[in-house]
């Protein structure tokens, strides 16, 4: 009787689960990079500080939120918005421009980022 192997069961991962390389947070369109990391990208008005590109927050539910002031250069929202991806995946961020920084913040514990 002659068995045929059977392949490994897949296992199934959503895109959020998957850390990205810096190279395909830089390459992919934007509209892709979103929905692999279940992000999107909402408009806010409260801060106008011309230093401040964005805020990437992450819901309990695992969704992204890319929070970019309104009216924001597009070229320069892009950017923000891949730099906030790779730093909350701890990805090298030497490839963004050198006046975008990003930082984590943490309150009681819970980053806050």
């Amino acid at each position: 009787m002659n068995t045929v192997p059977t392949a490994p069961p897949r296992v199934q991962l959503n895109a959020s689960q998957l850390v990205p390389t810096v190279e395909h947070v830089i390459a992919a369109p934007l509209p892709q990079l979103l929905a692999e990391q279940n992000a999107r990208l909402v408009d806010i008005t409260s801060v106008q500080e011309p230093w401040f590109y964005g805020q990437l927050i992450k819901k309990r539910s695992g969704a992204l939120i890319l929070a970019m002031p309104v009216g924001q250069d597009p070229t320069e929202r892009d950017a923000a918005a891949r730099l906030l991806i790779a730093h909350f995946h701890g990805l090298a961020e030497d490839l963004f421009p050198a006046h975008m920084t990003a930082t984590t913040v943490v309150n009681n514990g819970e980053d806050v980022l």
